[in-house]
């Protein structure tokens, strides 16, 4: 319903419930499936755009 191009992800670091020192099996557990494209997006490409951060090439 919301899109690829509209989802962040965030680890809430250090928070008390985060996922870390989890986070990269959380994310490969989730992100069964996903192309790389919307791996990149969901992972770094989103957050950049919106907080308008040029990332390197």
């Amino acid at each position: 319903v919301v899109g690829e191009d509209n989802v962040l992800f965030e680890t809430d670091y250090p928070h008390p419930t985060c996922l870390y020192p989890d986070v990269q099996e959380y994310i490969a557990e989730i992100s069964t499936g996903w192309s790389e494209t919307r791996k990149r997006k969901i992972l770094q490409d989103n957050a950049a755009e919106l907080y308008g951060i040029e990332l390197p090439s």
